[in-house]
């Protein structure tokens, strides 16, 4: 930030409060409020209530989905995050412990945001900090060994560290290796493909085009990936397999790559007025003083077994069934965005929406 100064930039400054601390989680906000105000920049902060499963997982998204957001509002031209070089080895041993491709091991991958600090350890960091005296706030969280992350960080690293003092160092030479190899792996992998030209490549070329061509790595398990590749091995017009954000068909030779859920526009608006008419095309409303923060919602597509307990029915109903009902074609179902809230379903698309989240007279705050 200091840096950019000293050229004339003018960064905005972001700050997202998860409120998972408690106490602290507001004085890291006040913290970076002072460093706005000292150094006369603009900041922007928003503060969100998480629930359910998956803690980590979902602040995550809202974080980045937040800064996304901030970037939009200012205009700015790029993102700039704080990841450092321990961040990244703890990336990759988090993969390499859960399972994982070549392509998991490469490290952070480039994206739309740049992280000018990702080369730098932690403790190179601290020890700038130390020396010219600048005030930082360390998250106590990240000391509580139950999340997976952080018992990487307290109890493995240092483990390793006993073995080779020098892992940092290591690591980034190993990263460099591996994404040379990824690299070569790319530039020998299609972009399009038949049975038969699948089954005269490597194995390994296999996996890395079906990855290449669904465009992601995030939830993709190394099960999933070989039974994928062996279904396309197996060249039989019909059969079909979900993987990630892509359902993978083989139809008379050919591998067919189309997306599960088609890239439609979903926006949230917050209504303090109540519309003239709850019912529109494509369009639903939901009981927002319930959910309180639209971070805690996920939309995804319907999974089997799906249940919803809708308007005006007691108890609850199949997705399935629903479908069938409102004659949804099977070949379109896959394409109804499912809002859900934790483990409940809010709403099936624009097709119903559950009873316990319905706006009724009572509602302060409806959610379009």
């Amino acid at each position: 930030m200091i840096q950019l100064l000293k050229k004339g930039e003018k960064p905005v400054l972001a700050h997202l409060n998860h409120d998972l601390r408690g106490k602290d989680s507001d004085d890291d906000e006040n913290f970076c409020k002072k460093i706005a105000k000292k150094y006369g920049l603009e900041i922007e902060t928003e503060k969100i209530k998480l629930t359910g499963s998956g803690i980590e997982e979902k602040a995550r998204k809202a974080r980045y989905e937040f800064l996304k957001k901030t970037r939009r509002k200012y205009n700015a031209k790029k993102i700039l995050t704080a990841h450092h070089l321990n961040d990244n080895l703890e990336t990759v041993l988090l993969n390499f412990i859960r399972g994982t491709g070549l392509n998991g091991i490469t490290g952070i991958k480039e994206d739309r945001f740049e992280r000018p600090l990702l080369n730098i350890t932690k403790q190179e960091i601290l020890n700038f900090l130390k020396k010219n005296k600048i005030q930082y706030r360390t998250d106590k969280s990240n000391i509580n060994n139950k999340f997976s992350r952080n018992f990487i960080r307290n109890e493995i690293i240092p483990e390793l560290k006993k073995i080779n003092p020098n892992l940092e160092k290591t690591f980034t030479k190993n990263l460099d290796n591996f994404r040379k190899i990824q690299d070569f792996l790319d530039t020998q992998s299609p972009t399009s493909i038949t049975v038969t030209e699948f089954k005269r490549l490597h194995p390994a070329i296999q996996t890395n085009t079906i990855l290449k061509l669904i465009g992601t790595t995030e939830g993709i398990s190394q099960k999933a990936l070989e039974e994928t590749r062996k279904l396309i091995l197996s060249g039989k017009t019909g059969k079909n397999k979900n993987l990630g954000p892509i359902r993978i068909e083989i139809q008379y030779g050919k591998v067919i790559f189309n997306p599960t859920t088609p890239a439609f526009k979903t926006t949230f608006k917050i209504l303090k007025k109540h519309p003239a008419k709850l019912s529109r095309k494509k369009t639903i409303f939901l009981n927002f003083d319930k959910i309180k923060n639209i971070s805690n919602l996920e939309i995804r597509n319907p999974k089997d077994g799906d249940r919803l307990s809708p308007l005006g029915l007691n108890g609850s109903q199949k997705l399935q069934d629903l479908f069938t009902n409102k004659k949804i074609p099977q070949s379109m179902r896959t394409q109804i965005p499912i809002i859900t809230f934790g483990k409940e379903i809010l709403a099936a698309g624009w097709l119903a929406v559950a009873e316990k989240y319905k706006v009724t007279e009572r509602t302060k705050q409806i959610l379009k």
